[in-house]
């Protein structure tokens, strides 16, 4: 049996287990963010109304979210705006605590999630060229070796067959401008 030998980091060769790994921290990432933001939405859509109804024309002051779905910094400009009049504004005394503790470090996280699946979007993107410049690399070797194997062996020997992986070799077969199978 034969171990499993990882390529020298400096190599240029990424082995697939590298991307797979990226892309596994990139959906966690991802995940993370989209949940911090979804904190900050609700904290918004519970909020704003009762801004609304406690101080008129409170409407003018608080950036509107975009139809679709908000960007992090979009949710925190609207967080941030209601914040700023519920920390200032004299109507909105008998909730304010509750409003700020219950938002608490929700605009804090929401960017740092956001940031960090950033990162992994990089990270993973990188994995990904890696890999594909590898794989690229490896059909460069395998590909002329395997024109050599036929040329030597022919089509439809067991030398050639076992590079190449395709259910039905009877196309394969029909091409006479190949050399013959060496008998043997």
């Amino acid at each position: 049996g034969g171990s499993l030998k990882l390529p020298d980091p400096g190599s240029g060769v990424v082995p697939d287990c590298t991307y797979q790994a990226a892309s596994v921290a990139g959906d966690k990432e991802r995940e993370e963010r989209d949940l911090a933001s979804r904190k900050v939405i609700e904290w918004i859509q519970t909020w704003r109304p009762v801004i609304m109804m406690s101080i008129p024309g409170a409407d003018s002051n608080i950036h509107k979210l975009p139809a679709g779905a908000p960007t992090p910094d979009d949710l925190a400009r609207v967080a941030e705006d209601m914040v700023k009049i519920i920390n200032s504004d004299p109507a909105t005394e008998l909730y304010r605590t509750n409003a700020v503790d219950d938002l608490g470090e929700g605009i804090t996280s929401a960017r740092k999630e956001t940031s960090e699946a950033s990162t992994a979007l990089l990270s993973e993107v990188s994995s990904r060229q890696a890999y594909s410049d590898s794989c690229l690399n490896a059909n460069n070797v395998l590909i002329p070796g395997t024109e050599v194997i036929r040329s030597l062996f022919g089509r439809t020997s067991p030398e050639y067959k076992q590079f190449i992986a395709r259910a039905d070799s009877k196309e394969e077969e029909t091409t006479d401008n190949e050399s013959t199978t060496r008998e043997g």
